[in-house]
């Protein structure tokens, strides 16, 4: 489709039906600004109409030639939808001109991956497409120089930003030639000379987060062939360490410093309440405990060495409501992970919107009991059943689920725990009991053993209060090993997450063909042959590569996500 096809198909007679409907012409068009275009509602327009508003799309773009990659970018992204219209034409070669022209201009290596990333799947209808070419070239090209400018200047910064861009054009299939494995190699290099540091002033704490993320990025590229994995894994652990020894560090300090001040309290005893009371006190919402009514008895309890936990149905101001009640069993208890699990609820709570699973939460109170000992009420959103109910009626009545609603629900719970990591807030304990259902709408619940963390790997699976991270049947492989053996082993927090929602995915799909062993190491291929014999093919896709039992190569929580949109045409950010 040449520049004079495309005005020829909006000038033809057919057209004038649809230039009525959006209120404005071919003349006016220029007029319009690419923002209200985009913004235009198009969703009551017949086939042929958003063909046409498509093409509208393309001719807007081609008269305004001082745009960038940002501006037009989420209009290309509605006007490749002709592409998957009978009879697209050759609108290819409009795009083709369109990114070419676009690439030449930028200046950017974070939009020229994207382009590349936004013309892959296009170019596959298109193989005479010139623009890919030129992107992979420049791509190149700018990883090259970035590559360069590394070595010259080396810094946790830089490099990380460089593994970033190399990780994302190798996942989209980007050709970089012999680049990227001498590059990544010159990456796993500077993290070893990094981790040979022994004097702690040199490693600042936002470094070691930058190296974290460094060695996150590099779990997800594939080329383990160019180091030794235990030496990488040793290297995860080292850096742990220093993590750990600038947080001694930071935490002496601050005792210094609390001590010069006059602020460090004689009695630890009442110190203790008096920080418990501080930490009440920064909750967003205040409940007073004479507003709340128990209904019936104890749905569910937990016992830790130093509280328990229980699960009451309750009422406060007419709202039928969920009471989490925390009871320590000694005056010396700690309470800071209930202090987090309350953040994380009150958090999530404020991210609320129908496109995640978040419940509403009230507020807490905090009283002592007639025993002397403190109790923590959490109120919360009333849904009686969960998952584990709802698969369990679906066996009972045989029920066959419409697949749209199943990709719905994983899409959903995939946003939100997208979500959730984006916040470093790691579940650690995902599985159909905890996550709730009522009217088809889905809620992540019991955050009890939840971390907020910047820090995405771990080597220690047995938390502050004495829980586990994981449930056996659902748990990342290498925890379920931890459990086995009590060896004390690395295992990534983000990962296993990711483990976990894919065994609750697969539980879902198979019903009562699940099994509570397929997450262990010898029962790998029964995992993988149950995987290949499920009846959606994007499915298969998705649980082959949440499920994988090599953490460097399972993808991420966004990678999932991105394999259940119809398009992979996605913007990424790198972080400094």
């Amino acid at each position: 489709m040449s520049f004079a096809e495309l005005i020829k198909t909006l000038k033809h007679e057919s057209s004038k039906q649809f230039f009525e409907k959006c209120e404005f012409s071919l003349s006016t068009l220029p007029n319009i600004s690419l923002d209200e275009l985009n913004e235009y509602n198009y969703s009551s327009f017949s086939e042929d109409q958003k063909k046409l508003f498509y093409s509208a799309i393309l001719y807007r773009i081609i008269l305004d030639s001082n745009c960038d990659w940002s501006e037009i970018n989420p209009l290309l992204k509605k006007a490749s939808h002709l592409f998957s219209m009978p009879n697209p034409g050759e609108a290819g070669k409009i795009f083709d001109k369109i990114l070419i022209k676009l690439s030449a201009k930028s200046q950017s290596l974070k939009e020229l991956i994207e382009m590349s990333i936004f013309l892959k799947p296009i170019s596959s209808s298109f193989p005479t497409f010139s623009s890919l070419g030129l992107l992979s070239s420049l791509v190149c090209e700018n990883i090259l120089d970035l590559s360069l400018e590394c070595t010259a200047n080396p810094s946790t910064k830089l490099y990380k930003k460089l593994a970033k861009y190399i990780q994302k054009a190798l996942e989209y299939g980007l050709e970089l030639q012999d680049y990227a494995g001498a590059i990544v190699n010159d990456i796993i290099l500077f993290m070893m000379r990094q981790n040979e540091l022994s004097n702690l002033k040199k490693c600042a704490e936002k470094d070691c987060e930058r190296e974290w993320k460094i060695i996150e990025i590099l779990e997800k590229i594939e080329m383990e062939s160019l180091y030794d994995k235990k030496h990488f894994y040793s290297i995860c652990d080292k850096l742990e360490m220093k993590m750990e020894r600038i947080e001694a560090k930071e935490k002496v300090e601050l005792k210094q410093k609390e001590i010069i001040e006059g602020q460090k309290q004689n009695d630890d005893e009442r110190a203790n309440n008096e920080n418990m009371e501080n930490d009440i006190g920064k909750i967003d919402y205040a409940i007073d405990a004479k507003d709340i009514i128990r209904i019936g008895g104890c749905l569910n309890t937990k016992t830790t060495e130093n509280f328990y936990s229980n699960i009451f149905k309750g009422k406060w101001k007419n709202k039928i409501v969920c009471l989490k009640i925390y009871i320590e069993t000694t005056h010396e208890a700690n309470f800071s992970r209930v202090i987090e699990e309350i953040n994380i609820y009150s958090k999530l709570s404020s991210l609320r919107t129908s496109e995640n699973c978040f419940l509403e939460y009230y507020g807490t109170c905090s009283t002592i009991n007639d025993d002397g000992f403190r109790e923590i009420t959490l109120v919360m959103q009333w849904v009686g059943k969960n998952l584990s109910h709802y698969i369990r009626n679906l066996i009972d009545a045989s029920i066959v689920l419409e697949e749209e609603f199943i990709k719905s629900m994983f899409k959903k719970l995939l946003n939100s725990f997208i979500l959730l990591h984006q916040k470093k807030i790691f579940h650690l304990d995902i599985k159909p009991d905890n996550i709730l259902i009522e009217n088809n709408f889905f809620y992540i619940i019991d955050f009890d053993v939840a971390v907020i963390d910047a820090k995405h790997n771990t080597v220690a699976t047995k938390l502050e209060n004495d829980h586990y991270a994981g449930t056996f049947g659902y748990a990342d492989p290498d925890i379920q090993l931890i459990f086995s053996t009590h060896e004390k082993m690395g295992y990534s927090k983000s990962k296993a997450d990711v483990f976990s929602l894919g065994m609750t995915f697969y539980h879902f799909l198979v019903r009562e063909k699940f099994t509570s062993d397929l997450n262990l190491y010898a029962n790998k291929s029964k995992l993988m042959n149950g995987i290949d014999s499920l009846p959606y093919e994007w499915a298969r896709t998705l649980l082959r590569k949440m499920l994988d039992f090599d953490r460097s190569k399972r993808i991420s929580m966004v990678e999932a996500g991105n394999i259940l949109e119809s398009m992979q045409t996605f913007l990424f950010v790198c972080d400094d």
